[in-house]
This record gives C-alpha cells, sequence and structure tokens, in this order.
C-alpha cells in the first residue's frame, strides 16, 4: 500500500475513513458516505456497504495511555438501528460569564442568543452551499510566499484541545491527569520553526527539505505549559538529576569506567528529558498534499485517496454479522486543517478516516474514526517565551520562598488552605491576554440557524496542475491559484428549512419570555428537532456536518466533482454510464472534507478539501465569508 504524508505532518500514514488520531495517507476512489446515527455505532460510512435497518455497535471507550491522546474508536457502517445520538440535547440551564471583552474568533454566541433555549444539534446532515450568483469570474493570483506563510506561524502558540466521538459529536476522553482520571479536554504548548531538515537515506532527492516543523508539549494543566515542562517531562528531568548525582559519585569514587558509565545515563535521561511529551512533525511547500494560502491558514492530506479492494458477498457477511463491515480491511487518511483569524487566533482541526473499496463500488466507503479539535492562541516568539518560561520559574521560586517565610512566622497560628484548579498566581502574570478559564468543551456550538442563509463569499482555490518544469525538463505537478467571489445560500437539508426546527425555536423562545424554565414543551420540541436531524441523516447517506464547540463545524460529504453545470461535469456523466455498473448509475462522487469556524455572527471562515471519484485531490478551497454582503459592495 502507498504511504503518503499527510496532515500528520511528514508522518507516512494509511488511508481510511471514521475519526481517529494524526495520519494523512490515502487512496483510491469514493462511495457514498451514510451518516449512521445508530447509538454507539460510527455515525460515518459511504457506501455500499450501509444498509438501512442494521444495527451497528462501537466501543466507545477509550483505553488508558501514557498521557497521550485516547485510543481509536469507531464502529458499525450500517445505517439506522439503535437509539440516535446524533440529534440534539435537553436544553441546559447553565450559569455562564459576561461576554464582555470576549475577543473575536472566539466562537462565543452573542449573550441573546446564549439565553435562548433552543436545541443543540451536534451531527446533522451536511452543512451544503448553493450557487447564487457569481459576483466575479475567477482571476489568477500569485501563490503564497513559503517565508510569508512561515512568518505567520513560526513561534508559540498556546491552546486547549478535545477529541469528539464520531457517532455524536460529543467530548470523549482525551488525555489522563497524575491520579489517572481521565480528561475531556487538555492543554498543549506548540512551538513552530521553519528548519532545514536533512533528507532521509531512502529519500527520492539528497536535497534538504524546507519545512514548517512543529513541536508539542501537553499537560493536563495550562501552569506546567506556561512553566515551561509538564508531568512527565519533570519527571525525566528528576531522573536525568539522579543519573547526573550518580555520575558525580562514581567520579568521587575513582573508578573512571563507573564514572563514564554513569555520565552515559545521565547524558541519555537528560535527553529523555529533553524528548519527553514532544510530537514533532513537519510540512513542505505545497507538497506531499499540503497546500498553504495567505495569512496562515492550511489544509493538508493525502494527494490520492484509495482503499483496499474487497473480493467478498456483503450481504451473505451482513447476515453473518451485522457489525462485519467494520471488521473488513481498511486503510487510514489523516486531514489537517487549520484556519487563522485576526493573526493571533486559531482553529486546527484533525480528522481521521477509514477508507474500504467495496465490490463493485465505484465510490470509497468511508467511515470516521477521530476527531481532533485544537483552540489555539498566539503566546509570542520562542525567544520572548523562552525569558516568560524563565520568569515563570523566578516568579515560582520567589513564591515559594514568600510562603515558607510566611509558613514560619505563622507557625503557632492555625491556618485553613484550600485548593483550586486555577493556575498560580505567578502564571497568570504570564498567560496572552486569552484566559484558559473557559474548558474549550463548554464553549458554545454554532448551530444551524446561525449559519444559513444568504452569504458574500471570497474564494481563493488552489488547483493542481502537471506542467514542464523548465530546469529540469521534466513533468512535475504544481498548484495555481485563482480567485472568485460569489454568493451563496447556505442550509442543513431538513433543518433550517424544516417547520419542526421554526416551530421548536418560537416554543423555546416563548418558553423564555415567560420567565419559566420551558420543561416539557422545550423537550418535546427540542426531540422533535432531534428527531428530524437523525432521520434526515438516515435518508440522505451522503455525508454529515459536527457542530462542535467553540464556532467549528467540521463537514465531509460525497459531492459530485466536476460540479454539475461545468465542462467537466458531462464527461463524468458519460463515463458513469459505461463503468460497468448499468447506463442507469449514477455519477459516481468524490470526497470532501471541510473545516467552517464562525468567527462571530456575521462573517465565517472555511476551508475544503475536495477529491474527484478516482481519489485524486482535485481542489483545495480557502474562503471568507460575509453575510448579507460586504461593507461598501464587492471587494
Amino acid at each position: 500500500m502507498q504511504q503518503v504524508l499527510g496532515p500528520v505532518w511528514g508522518r507516512p500514514a494509511v488511508a481510511g475513513c471514521r475519526p481517529q488520531p494524526h495520519s494523512p495517507c490515502w487512496q483510491a476512489a469514493g462511495r457514498r458516505i451514510a451518516v449512521h446515527a445508530a447509538k454507539g455505532g460510527s455515525p460515518w460510512s459511504t457506501g455500499p456497504g450501509s444498509s438501512k435497518g442494521s444495527s451497528s455497535n462501537s466501543s466507545k471507550g477509550s483505553g488508558k495511555s501514557s498521557g497521550k491522546s485516547s485510543g481509536t474508536s469507531s464502529g458499525g457502517s450500517s445505517k439506522g438501528g439503535g437509539s440516535s445520538k446524533t440529534g440534539g440535547s435537553k436544553p441546559k440551564s447553565s450559569k455562564s460569564k459576561s461576554n464582555k471583552a470576549v475577543p473575536s474568533g472566539t466562537g462565543f454566541a452573542p449573550k441573546g442568543l446564549q439565553q435562548q433555549q433552543v436545541p443543540v444539534y451536534k451531527l446533522t446532515a451536511p452543512l451544503t452551499p448553493q450557487l447564487l450568483d457569481e459576483l466575479s469570474g475567477w482571476e489568477m493570483v500569485p501563490p503564497p510566499l513559503w517565508g510569508t506563510f512561515t512568518g505567520h506561524c513560526e513561534g508559540e502558540w498556546l491552546g486547549q484541545y478535545a477529541a469528539y466521538t464520531p457517532w455524536g459529536g460529543d467530548p470523549e476522553p482525551v488525555w489522563a491527569d497524575e491520579s489517572g482520571a481521565y480528561l475531556l479536554n487538555a492543554y498543549s504548548r506548540a512551538s513552530e520553526q521553519r528548519q532545514q531538515v536533512p533528507a532521509e537515506a531512502d529519500a527520492d532527492t539528497d536535497e534538504d527539505a524546507d519545512m514548517l516543523v512543529r513541536t508539542t508539549l501537553r499537560s493536563a494543566s495550562v501552569s506546567s505549559l506556561i512553566g515551561g515542562t509538564s508531568a512527565s517531562r519533570a519527571a525525566a528531568a528528576a531522573a536525568a538529576e539522579r543519573a547526573a548525582a550518580r555520575a558525580a559519585e562514581a567520579a568521587a569514587g575513582g573508578s573512571a569506567a563507573a564514572a563514564a558509565a554513569a555520565a552515559g545515563g545521565a547524558d541519555a535521561a537528560a535527553e529523555e528529558a529533553a524528548a519527553a511529551d514532544d510530537d514533532a512533525e513537519g510540512f513542505a511547500y505545497n507538497s506531499g498534499g499540503s497546500v498553504v494560502f495567505n495569512g496562515g491558514s492550511y489544509s493538508i492530506g493525502p494527494e490520492q485517496l484509495e482503499g483496499p479492494e474487497l473480493e467478498i458477498d456483503l450481504q451473505e457477511l451482513a447476515a453473518e454479522d451485522p457489525d462485519a463491515l467494520a471488521k473488513l480491511p481498511h486503510s487510514t487518511a489523516v486531514f489537517e486543517a487549520a484556519l487563522v483569524a485576526g493573526g493571533d487566533v486559531r482553529l486546527r482541526m484533525v480528522a481521521t478516516l477509514k477508507l474500504r473499496q467495496l465490490p463493485g463500488e465505484a465510490e470509497l466507503d468511508v467511515e470516521v474514526a477521530r476527531l481532533l479539535l485544537y483552540k489555539e492562541y498566539w503566546y509570542g516568539t520562542a525567544e520572548s517565551t523562552a525569558g516568560l518560561t524563565r520568569k515563570s520559574k523566578q516568579l515560582a521560586a520567589a513564591a515559594a520562598a514568600a510562603a515558607a517565610a510566611a509558613a514560619a512566622a505563622d507557625a503557632d497560628t492555625p491556618s485553613s488552605s484550600s485548593s483550586s484548579e486555577s493556575p498560580p498566581g505567578h502564571v497568570l502574570q504570564l498567560l496572552p491576554s486569552h484566559k484558559f478559564d473557559v474548558p474549550v468543551v463548554n464553549l458554545p456550538r454554532p448551530q444551524p440557524q446561525q449559519l444559513a442563509g444568504c452569504w458574500n463569499v471570497f474564494l481563493v482555490a488552489a488547483n493542481p496542475i502537471v506542467e514542464e518544469n523548465p530546469d529540469t525538463l521534466q513533468e512535475e505537478e504544481v498548484l495555481v491559484y485563482s480567485s472568485r467571489e460569489e454568493r451563496q445560500q447556505w442550509h442543513v437539508p431538513g433543518l433550517t428549512s424544516s417547520a419542526a426546527v421554526g416551530s421548536s425555536i418560537r416554543s423555546s423562545n416563548g418558553s423564555s419570555s415567560n420567565g419559566t424554565s420551558g420543561g416539557a414543551a422545550d423537550e418535546l420540541s427540542t426531540a422533535a428537532a432531534a428527531a428530524a436531524a437523525a432521520e434526515d441523516l438516515d435518508d440522505d447517506g451522503s455525508g454529515g456536518s459536527f457542530w462542535l464547540p467553540g464556532g467549528a463545524v467540521v463537514t465531509i460529504r460525497m459531492v459530485q466533482w466536476p460540479p454539475a453545470g461545468t465542462p467537466g461535469a458531462a464527461a463524468a456523466a458519460a463515463a458513469a454510464s459505461s463503468n460497468g455498473n448499468g447506463a442507469s448509475s449514477a455519477v459516481a462522487r468524490g470526497l470532501q472534507v471541510g473545516l467552517h469556524w464562525l468567527v462571530d455572527g456575521g462573517s465565517c471562515l472555511f476551508v475544503e478539501r475536495q477529491y474527484d471519484a478516482e481519489g485524486v485531490l482535485a481542489e483545495v478551497r480557502q474562503g471568507t465569508a460575509v453575510k448579507g454582503g460586504w461593507s461598501g459592495g464587492r471587494m
């Protein structure tokens, strides 16, 4: 199986579709994504193997790990069956802090919207755009400069991240603290730098790679990251100190061999301390599936999608075991997308998918395995944050000395102590202006009604083409960038035009205005809306959208490519009639993976990655959308 560098930044991966960990390798063409709402089962599965009415289960637990992200969750790929977990959830009244001074790009909804008792959707039919008007034609634009792009990304990014289940978009354990308790969110500190990476011995070229390299520290608390260390790194550093002490003792004893051995152990422990909890990954400029845009946004994934071809009788296999499809061989593909707002706030998504090529099917069977979402803030350059780390340690030492002096002075006076989960005072002095006082999983989720409507969209598209290199006279693939302005209508089938949802909102608004908690009426309206979402998932079968905390919408779906009405669409339709599946067979569709970020109520950033029916990367789009229209007319 061919391995391709993907969103995990230079790590080889295997192709596949259902939410899981990082790794971006892909392979062959696509079949429909049937989003499954079965309880405990993966909601995503494209294709022939997803038969309506069968049930599926998936192991939802995440195994205990050594501080790394939790295990992979996956399940059956059949539609329907089981109690649905994908719809809405019971509205709960929660105490929320005032949204004063909340910076743009945080994903917080307006205060008035937070007070309304509206259904909360976590997984729905796919967010679908419809072209209303072409405000300008496609125009060629220069590609982003690599040095400018890396300048937007270099430095330290401090943030939170969480993992979400593929069957319902609910948070799942992603970390374990020192006591072994599972946590739904963890903290990360990513250091990104442009580096010349030496060529590997088995590489096709002997030239060094010019890459953006990221090294990530993770921890259960932000204070340990600000202090420049994490729990396991501190333990490794302590081991290095003990090894150094043994080396000193051996040297004092006069045994040169023992001293050398102890010194070697000290060096090994020091190296372990330096590497503990560090995840290093990187990607190069517009190669290996990476596509960059101005401002620091990017998309990374396989250049080719491919799943293992299976020669089986699906009906016979399903009769023996309803969950058989989930156990079939698959390839794994990982996608990573990042959007930057204002230069200092970033949203990163990592989706892992499982891919299969079922017999007699032109499209891939796609299953979501894992979904990770990072919310990161600019912390400073590497040099400035190194100074802050030293200052943090100095403040910590001063605070400890002051506490010891106070304890000695008040030794005869009983004192009470209280525990707090907030970072120590000396750490708060060094935090960026955006405090981490709200866990990322508790941020408001965007809702279909917020994105439904008319948007003016400025698009920048990158399309791979093959041309001859004038220096080497060899054909190679390059990316061509172009831009266009469009007016689009966004909607979620079955929801944004659904009478059930409209009555749900009216009912909940009415109960809120009466000063009541909503009671049975709210529960009934929420259940109706959730049922509408689940039913639409079962009937459509082309994919779905995750509505995640912090204003994020992750959409994975199968779409026709080239789009209907374009010159290439007629050729694709003609090919469909002779693909061996009969003249009446539909045009094979390609996979689309998108990330939308509702920065505030009137603007949205997004990036979409589009593959054709053969699984080949066809286009990557980055867009800025404004609801209603641009200020001052067209851009």
